[in-house]
């Protein structure tokens, strides 16, 4: 309703200044027909305006000033324009509140993104030094990992030799057990042949003889204890 009224009242007032424009030009007609319009009244109220018509002066009134008409316009677009923006104005609010909400969201996620940038740049500027670190540090694992390995292989060297050495000398002990075991009964065999080749028969019964006394007198010692 507002807004129509604004308009109403804006297509009165375009009515009445047509009006007034024509009410004048027929007056000069009726008094002295057609002529060149004089200088234009911005600011006169009232009076007349000397013309001359075929040789004689003709007064007719002095037009409105130009002026008004301009005022009451702009009064008019004033008045039309108070009248729109407050019939829409919940719209505009809700229109103003939901353009600042986005505006602080846009500034919100600029600072973020501000923020996010200059966090990227600092660790990109370390990235360097960080790699250079890193690689000291896997290239010190790898020499002590290194050294590690190697102190392990001559250790176990050293076990494996350490173990055949005694094991070589276990077997030397071994085959020289089995020298003299084997040079013994060869000897014992060699002084039994001799033994046997060099006595007699009658030798021979004597000795077994001795040797079965010998086992009697052992086995009656043996009874008695």
């Amino acid at each position: 309703m507002k807004r129509w009224f604004g308009v109403t009242l804006l297509a009165a007032a375009m009515a009445m200044g047509t009006a007034a424009f024509a009410q004048e030009h027929e007056a000069s007609a009726h008094e002295g027909g057609f002529h060149m319009p004089d200088g234009i009244n911005w600011t006169g109220v009232g009076g007349e305006v000397v013309h001359t018509v075929d040789g004689r002066e003709v007064r007719t009134p002095r037009p409105p000033p130009f002026v008004g008409p301009i005022i009451n316009f702009a009064i008019l677009l004033v008045l039309g324009y108070m009248a729109v923006t407050r019939s829409i104005n919940p719209s505009l609010l809700a229109r103003r509140a939901s353009v600042e909400s986005e505006i602080a969201e846009a500034k919100r996620l600029h600072d973020e993104a501000q923020a996010m940038h200059s966090e990227m740049t600092s660790k990109l500027g370390s990235l360097d030094a960080e790699i250079a670190t890193l690689k000291a540090q896997f290239t010190a694992a790898g020499e002590a990992e290194r050294d590690r390995i190697v102190a392990e292989a001559k250790a176990r060297v050293e076990r494996m030799r350490a173990d055949g050495t005694a094991t070589i000398e276990q077997e030397l002990k071994n085959l020289r057990e089995d020298l003299r075991r084997e040079a013994i009964i060869a000897a014992t065999a060699a002084a039994e042949a001799t033994v046997r080749s060099s006595i007699g028969a009658d030798d021979q019964r004597r000795l077994a003889d001795e040797y079965l006394a010998g086992l009697e007198a052992a086995g009656t010692e043996g009874a008695r204890a």
